[in-house]
Parts: C-alpha cells; structure tokens; sequence
C-alpha cells in the first residue's frame, strides 16, 4: 500500500499539502461538474519556476515537478463529490501552456489571468452550460483553441502578441461561436472557426493573416470586412456560407497550393437595403473581382423578372434594363402591380465554382422594387394648405385652391384613383394617400 502511494507521488509530482501556501493573483479558475470525481488537466512552467499550487476545494495542493521540461499532466480525485458545481483554482503566475483534453468534469472558465501563459488549450470538452470565455487579462498570450467545446462567445486581450484563435461545437453539434472581438489583435495569424454562426467577420485590423478558416457554418457568414486586403493569405476555407465576390479574400499568394483556397457552396446573396432604390439596384461592388486569377475580371449578371406575384419568372429584356457598371435600373412597364420582382444570378472568372455543387454562379434573393416617388412609402402624414379631404358616405369629398391632377393610393402603394381634384371620389374602408401632380401629399384615413 506504502509502495504505491509513493509510485502515485512520483507520477504526479511529488504532491503535498501546502497549508503555508497561498494563491497567487494571476490563476486560472475552472468550473466543474455536478458528481465530478476527479480531474485532469496539463501544464508546462516556465523555467526555474517554484512548485505548480492549486486548490481542488478541499485544500491547496502543490506539485513540485511538474512541467518543468515538456507539458505534463494533473490528475486529482476529490475526496467528496459534490451533487453541485464547483470551481477549482491553479495558480498561472508561472504557466506557459495549460491544457485541458476530452473532459467531462470542467464545464466552464470563470476566469484566466496570467501575464506568462502563452498557450491556451480546452479541447473536446463542453463548454456549453458556461458558454463564455475572457482572456483579456492573458497579455503574453499567443495561442487559444477551443476546438469542439461549443464556446459562443470569445473575448480577446489588446496585445500584439497573439496570433491563433480557433474554435468549433461540440462533437454532438452543440453550441456555435456568435461573438469574437479581432480589433486588438494586429499580429493574428491564424483563424479557425468551423460550424459558427457569425454574421460579419472584421478582419479590418488583421491585415498579417495567414490563415482563414470560416466554413461549414451553423449559420452563414454574410459578410468579411477587409477581406480584400488579406494580401497572405496561404490558406482558406469559407466554404457554404452567403459571400459574393466583394467578400471573398483574393489569392495573393499564388506560389501557395490552389487546392488550399477554398470557396465554394455559396449560398443565396443577400443585397444590403442601401443598394436598392425605386427601380435601380446597385450592384457596381461586384462589378469586377480578381479572386484567383491575377487580375481584375468582369461579372456577368442574368436579370430575371415576375410582373406579378404569381408569374413565373422570365429573364429581363435588354431593352427594359440599363447597366453602368454594376448599377442596373430597371423599366417600371416590366411590373402590373406596382411592384416589380427581380433577382439575378452571377458569376466571375476569378471564382470558378462559387456556387452550390460547384456551380459558377450564386442567385440573389428577390428584390422588391417600387417607386417611392409615387408610392405610399414616401408620403408625409400632415396635410397642405392647397388640398383637404373631408369623408363622406361612399368615400370622400378633396378640396383644392386650384384645379391640379392627383392620384390616390391605398397602403400597399396601389393606385386606386386618378383624376383632377377638387373631385367626389368613392373609396372603400382604409388608409390612403392622396398626391398631387405638384408634389403635394396627404394622408387620410376612411
């Protein structure tokens, strides 16, 4: 029985109680499971570093030879279980990796503060039930993972030492990265994300990165600000998320494997609001992209059309669409209902099976297209002082200072009236707009 307790000793240390120790500020703080028996965890020291000291909740422990010369392991059985979670603590004032593999006692970090750890390690361990981690108080940290622990939220530190975050859910498909802060990090170098759910990703101030992987995501990526000045990039992997041509990195790094930039499966492209007005979409951003050719390349666009809800679509005539440069207008004749519904596909030289199943080309969602000038959309509430709408037994009665021709719309921008006011005009039950040929509007209720 001695015999053993010595050989248990020696692999782990030499352990011993150190009733005289105390932990120091810098520590990490780890939570553990409900009914945990035991866990494990390794470390590495820095050189010339006193024993490791950690407090498993039942007393501070110290290992005396522990990752002094290569990372080296910790393992710790509780005397008494606990039905609850509870937090353990090990020092980090001299820890310069600290890993944890394929665990189901720790469930979550409270907390991790250390000016020497370099290298943060949990992998294959859930992290969902604590689904947050802030390594802002880790200054000389140059490397996180995070691999298959269902993580949603990361939290970098301000330092120009750090270089590799990675991250993904669990084996179970559990949990999906939402947040990351990249706007302290100038000297990143490596980003693996897999099955996150990210909408934009600012790599605006990561110009230094090498390698960017954002793929097979829980939900797809729609955005990467600055992508086009990642001019080293090796290696990339934003397969099956929503980026058009505008969004996808170049390949800069031509004498890098081809086989290692990778793009495809791109799904339906969302055209931002702002890129859309009356009857104009402006597409001018994807216009020209040089993706993996070695220079700029012009896009084809395909326009199709419904001129109403329930048509089926039929590509645009050439002589109902202009384009300057991207920026497409379309002819307002093409709807019959005051709206008019288009989308397009696209494809680039530079991105050569872009799409799904290795297609060359990605489809926009359908665009509403209406004129605000004349539709409801743009109306002002208050009267003017030229007309004025009284209701009446079958619609309402306009009043005007002069005679001028005017228009009625209902809510949904449909004309329901035309004709020269002051005028009696029947109308049913609703919310309408009256606008004059002058540019006078009113909103009226009946």
């Amino acid at each position: 029985m001695i015999k053993n307790l010595l050989l248990s000793a020696f692999a782990t240390g030499f352990v011993g109680l150190a009733s005289a120790q105390t932990m120091p500020a810098e520590k990490i703080v780890l939570i553990v499971a409900p009914n945990a028996v035991n866990v494990s965890f390794a470390v590495r020291m820095t050189e010339g570093a006193g024993p490791l000291v950690c407090d498993f909740g039942e007393g501070v422990k110290t290992y005396d030879n522990v990752g002094k010369t290569k990372v080296e392991s910790i393992k710790y059985t509780f005397a008494t279980p606990s039905a609850n979670e509870r937090t353990i603590e090990i020092a980090a004032d001299a820890l310069t990796t600290f890993r944890v593999v394929s665990s189901r006692s720790i469930n979550g970090v409270v907390s991790v503060n250390s000016s020497v750890l370099e290298n943060l390690n949990i992998d294959y361990t859930s992290l969902t039930a604590h689904n947050k981690i802030d390594v802002t108080n880790c200054s000389g940290l140059v490397s996180l993972t995070l691999t298959s622990t269902g993580i949603e939220e990361i939290v970098l530190p301000q330092s120009s030492k750090f270089e590799s975050v990675q991250a993904s859910p669990t084996d179970l498909g559990q949990g999906t990265l939402k947040k990351v802060n990249l706007d302290g990090v100038p000297n990143l170098k490596e980003i693996g994300f897999v099955g996150a759910s990210i909408d934009t990703l600012d790599l605006t101030k990561t110009p230094k990165l090498e390698t960017l992987v954002c793929s097979l995501p829980q939900k797809p990526l729609r955005g990467i600000k600055g992508a086009k000045n990642l001019k080293f990039l090796k290696t990339l992997d934003v397969r099956a998320n929503a980026l058009g041509f505008d969004q996808i990195p170049d390949r800069y790094m031509v004498e890098e494997p081809i086989e290692n930039f990778r793009y495809s499966s791109q799904t339906t492209y969302l055209v931002a609001k702002s890129k859309i007005k009356d009857y104009t979409v402006d597409l001018s951003h994807l216009n020209m992209a040089m993706g993996i050719a070695t220079t700029k390349q012009q896009s084809e666009f395909i326009w199709k059309y419904k001129p109403n809800a329930t048509a089926k679509y039929v590509v645009v005539p050439a002589d109902k669409m202009t384009n300057d440069k991207g920026k497409f207008t379309f002819d307002k004749t093409l709807s019959e209902d005051d709206t008019l519904r288009v989308y397009c596909t696209m494809s680039n030289p530079g991105y050569p099976g872009i799409g799904k199943k290795n297609a060359n080309t990605v489809g926009t969602y359908m665009i509403k297209l209406t004129d605000t000038a004349t539709g409801i959309s743009a109306a002002k509430a208050e009267q003017t002082g030229n007309i004025s709408v009284m209701k009446t037994e079958n619609g309402c009665q306009i009043y005007a200072d002069e005679q001028v021709e005017a228009r009625i719309y209902d809510a949904g921008g449909k004309q329901v009236w035309g004709g020269t006011v002051p005028a009696n005009v029947d109308l049913g039950r609703g919310i309408f707009i009256l606008r004059t040929e002058k540019g006078e509007s009113l909103k009226f209720a009946r």
